[in-house]
């Protein structure tokens, strides 16, 4: 299997229980992972890894085209 490491990986409505969960794994396999989520009150479990660089949170509707297109440009993978 591929290692993850610092491989750019977006997450698409991570702040329920599966998205935390696979977000946990992500960040301790050393990924960088970008969140789209619209709901901004469910990630405050995150703002450790958002200080250190390795979380970065996009606020918005990944139903917005145009914001999706901007968002995931020059990712490894989507999930």
């Amino acid at each position: 299997m591929e290692s993850i490491e610092n491989k750019k990986i977006v997450i698409m409505g991570g702040t329920g229980f599966l998205g935390k969960f696979l977000i946990r794994l992500l960040l301790d396999d050393k990924a960088n992972v970008i969140l789209l989520s619209r709901n901004t009150s469910m990630l405050s479990d995150f703002y450790e890894a958002t200080i250190s660089g390795q979380l970065t949170i996009i606020n918005g509707d990944v139903l917005d085209k145009s914001f999706l297109q901007k968002s995931i440009n020059k990712v490894d993978s989507m999930m």
